[in-house]
């Protein structure tokens, strides 16, 4: 008799364990800021964030190793805030660099034609 209730109570903390979720859809959307960030030159702009970013959904995939998942969880948000932070940071850098290239090339242009 109780050879079977240890049985089920293990069975049941196995079942527990199993239904903790890994934070798929949360590492995903941090995956997807971060390249977002790196789009926007987050790395020249904003590198201090964009690699603490980085590094947080690094942590977040080791988490799920030692089947961390709410750490993972905690982990892949932090990136995906700091991604973004990094891309609002450098967001009117890169626009500000693009306009200047903008501008060099039309000049540039301008000159060729001009001749």
């Amino acid at each position: 008799m109780k050879a079977r209730i240890t049985l089920i109570a293990l069975l049941f903390a196995g079942l527990v364990n199993c239904a903790k979720s890994v934070p798929v859809q949360e590492m995903a959307d941090a995956h997807q800021e971060i390249a977002l960030a790196e789009e926007e030159q987050a790395a020249e702009f904003a590198a201090s964030g964009f690699e603490n970013a980085k590094q947080a959904l690094l942590d977040s995939h080791k988490k799920l190793t030692d089947e961390a998942y709410e750490d993972s969880e905690t982990r892949a948000v932090e990136s995906y805030n700091l991604a973004h932070a990094a891309r609002m940071e450098a967001a009117p850098k890169f626009t500000e660099k693009t306009r200047v290239d903008a501008e060099t090339k039309i000049k540039s242009a301008e000159d060729l034609y001009a001749e």
